[in-house]
C-alpha cells in the first residue's frame, strides 16, 4: 500500500517538479475538444426526442487552420434512446462561411442504419449552408438547405428542407456572451412536418 501511495504521489508531483522555476509554456492548438450536456435536445426549434426525453451529451472534436474548420460531434441520450453523429466541413473567408454538414441519426430498428448507406431511407441528412457575419457588427445570418439523404416529402419528392436564422450576441465581462436568435423555414419540410 505504501509503495502504491508513493508512486501515485510522485506521478502527481512530477509535472510540478519538471516545471519548477520556469513555469509551463502553453501554445494554441489547432485541435479542440469539447463536451456539452443539455437537459433536452432542441435543434432549430424541434425537440428531437419528445417521447422519453432525457439529458443528452454532446462530445466534439475539431480541427481549425486558417479559415478551414473540420469537426465531428455526437449526441447521446443518457437513457440510451437516441444517438447522432454529425460531421462538418466549412471554410470562412472574411465575413462569409460556406460549409457542409452530415447529420446521421440512425433509428433503433432499421436495416438501413449502416453508416455507409446513403440511399433512400438512410439516417443521413446532408446540408449545405452559408453564414454571413460582419466583423464589426455582432449579428449573423445563416441559410441552410438539406439536399441529400433522408429528406423526402410524403409524396416521394425531395423536400429540400430549408432553414434560415438571424441572430446576434452581446459580449461582456471577458469571456461571457448573451445570444439571441430567430429562425424560420420557408417550405413544407422536416422542420414543420411537411405542412
Amino acid at each position: 500500500m505504501k509503495k502504491t501511495l508513493t508512486i501515485v504521489s510522485i506521478m502527481i508531483m512530477l509535472p510540478t517538479l519538471l516545471w519548477a522555476g520556469e513555469g509551463p509554456t502553453l501554445r494554441k492548438s489547432n485541435f479542440h475538444l469539447g463536451a456539452e450536456l443539455q437537459t433536452k435536445y432542441i435543434w432549430r426549434g424541434i425537440e428531437m426526442i419528445p417521447e422519453n426525453s432525457s439529458p443528452v451529451l454532446f462530445p466534439t472534436i475539431g480541427f481549425e487552420a486558417g479559415g478551414l474548420n473540420i469537426s465531428a460531434s455526437g449526441g447521446y441520450a443518457l437513457l440510451g434512446n437516441f444517438a447522432e453523429l454529425d460531421l462538418s466541413l466549412s471554410y470562412t473567408l472574411g465575413w462569409v462561411t460556406l460549409g457542409l454538414n452530415d447529420y446521421f441519426t440512425p433509428s433503433v430498428d432499421s436495416p438501413d442504419d449502416s453508416y455507409f448507406h446513403y440511399g433512400r431511407g438512410t439516417g443521413h441528412g446532408i446540408e449545405g449552408f452559408v453564414t454571413i457575419e460582419p466583423q464589426k457588427v455582432p449579428v449573423y445570418f445563416s441559410f441552410a438547405t438539406l439536399f441529400a439523404g433522408d429528406d423526402w416529402q410524403p409524396a416521394g419528392k425531395r423536400a429540400y428542407s430549408t432553414y434560415a436564422e438571424l441572430g446576434g450576441h452581446y459580449d461582456f465581462l471577458d469571456n461571457n456572451s448573451l445570444s439571441l436568435a430567430v429562425g424560420a423555414t420557408f417550405n413544407p419540410s422536416c422542420y414543420n412536418d411537411f405542412l
